[in-house]
Formats: structure tokens, sequence, C-alpha cells
């Protein structure tokens, strides 16, 4: 890979993850299910999650997936899934349970979501964003 093209790639990086801050930050509710099925049913793409405790906003984890509604929904604000990476994160080393865990999500955090098509954009995005934003639960 040449220097232009690293370059390149890392400007369209950026770019996409300063349209990701940008976007609409979504409590964990019934409104953002109702955006989720609206906007983005079976779209794949990017979230971060934000602490929103204490009015210093933080992001806190940084994640990819084909299905944002599935991922977002079910497995983090439900719980569906109890090994989402995240929840189990926030359970071990915050909370003790995992039903804690997901209540510390609802009451103190939000999410920003952006539709990326490609899954190896989405990919070498969420490693970038890893990367330069340095979210506390993501290893």
């Amino acid at each position: 890979m040449t220097p232009r093209t690293i370059r390149k790639r890392i400007a369209k990086h950026s770019a996409l993850l300063r349209e990701l801050g940008k976007t609409q930050s979504l409590r964990f509710d019934s409104k953002m299910l109702a955006i989720l099925r609206g906007s983005y049913k079976k779209k794949g793409g990017l979230y971060q999650v934000i602490n929103m405790r204490g009015g210093n906003s933080r992001i806190i984890y940084v994640g990819k997936s084909k299905n944002l509604l599935q991922r977002i929904y079910n497995d983090l604000r439900c719980g569906n899934k109890e090994r989402h990476p995240l929840t189990l994160k926030l359970s071990s080393q915050r909370h003790g349970n995992v039903k804690a865990a997901r209540e510390y999500l609802k009451s103190f955090c939000k999410v920003q979501l952006l539709e990326v098509r490609t899954p190896s954009t989405r990919t070498s995005l969420e490693h970038f964003a890893i990367a330069v934003l340095d979210p506390k639960y993501n290893d």
C-alpha cells in the first residue's frame, strides 16, 4: 500500500467518524426502537455507546454490526444475548451482573449509529475508531 493510498484511507475514515459523531444520540428506550425499525432495519454499520453521566460525555464502546437493529436493541437494550462484549465488561468490571449493566446503559448512556454498507469498510472503520477514540471498554 502506498503512502498516498494510506492518506486517502485515513481521510475517508476520519470523515466517516466525524459523520458518526454528528448523528442523533439515542437513549436506550422505546423511541430508539422506533428509529431503529424505521431507519436501520436490516442495515449494517458502526455504532458508538456514549456515557452521558455527570455532564461529561465519553465514548465507552465502539462496535460494528451487519444488523444494527438486532445488535443495539436486542443485544444491548433487552439483553437477549448476555454475551455482548459491552454488557459482559460492564457487568464484570462495574456492576456485578448483566441486569445492572443493562440498567446502567438505559439510565446513563446513549448510542449513535452510522450506516456502513460494505463489511470491509465496517471492519476497517471500527478498528480506526477504536484506535483514535480509545473507548474504555474496547480491548
